[in-house]
């Protein structure tokens, strides 16, 4: 039994483990079991082009978060990374942004952060009502909500 259960153990950490990462950009710990099965479903059909692998020529910063970078820093933005934020909406509009210890007020923000913690950086925020099958965080007053 033991032996069982080590080898379950070992499949989970060489296989599913990071597969459940790869396809889901979450723990195994958090991630949904449905959107894993809808990947897993499609990995596995029955066209052989289903199941390819693709590997990436170079780390994913460098092929996208660094051309970003470039692209807002070369238009007058500026871009923090790795940072904790919150960012204030008053009506339709941000008011401020704080980054660690800088307080800054910004006519536009870029929130790049997993959907999970997208409700935390935003004060003054509620839900809006989805246009679509999509939910989407919004400011008071934004276009698809009532004020």
């Amino acid at each position: 039994m033991a032996a069982a259960e080590r080898a379950g153990r070992e499949i989970c950490e060489w296989l599913w483990y990071p597969l459940a990462i790869a396809a889901l950009n979450q723990s195994p710990d958090e991630a949904a079991a449905l959107p894993f099965v809808n990947v897993l479903a499609g990995l596995f059909g029955s066209d052989p082009r289903d199941s390819a692998i693709g590997c990436r020529p170079r780390p994913l910063n460098l092929m996208y978060a660094e051309p970003a970078r470039a692209f807002i820093e070369a238009r007058r933005g500026s871009v923090r990374t790795g940072a904790l934020a919150s960012i204030t909406i008053d009506g339709a509009r941000v008011r401020e942004v704080e980054v660690g210890r800088e307080r800054f007020l910004a006519p536009v923000v870029i929130a790049a952060v997993p959907w999970f913690a997208s409700r935390r950086s935003w004060s003054g925020a509620r839900r809006c009502r989805p246009s679509s099958s999509r939910r989407s965080i919004g400011p008071r007053g934004c276009r698809r909500c009532p004020s």
